[in-house]
């Protein structure tokens, strides 16, 4: 998980630190529903685990986040493959 925190980082420009802040800047969190949804789609981890590691969030957070990458994917696509191409990761999956 905290691989990708770091790539999203790496690609957004977004300081890790900003990622698992409390702040609530637009980028900010962006970056942060793009590590939700990559932690959902990369790794076992649970709704509860996940919102944990960024910043002892609630798993109802990580859940919104995740469908709100899902809804505006169009948007987002560009910047998930980028970070999977950092992770070297299959970006083929849904």
């Amino acid at each position: 998980m905290r691989e990708i925190i770091a790539a999203v980082s790496f690609v957004t420009g977004i300081s890790v630190n900003d990622i698992v802040s409390c702040r609530r800047f637009k980028p900010i969190t962006h970056a942060r529903m793009l590590c939700y949804h990559l932690a959902r789609k990369h790794t076992t981890l649970s709704y509860p685990q996940i919102g944990k590691v960024v910043g002892n969030r609630d798993h109802s957070t990580v859940m919104n986040g995740e469908q709100r990458v899902l809804k505006f994917m169009p948007v987002m696509a560009s910047f998930i493959a980028e970070v999977e191409r950092k992770l070297g990761v299959d970006n083929q999956c849904p």
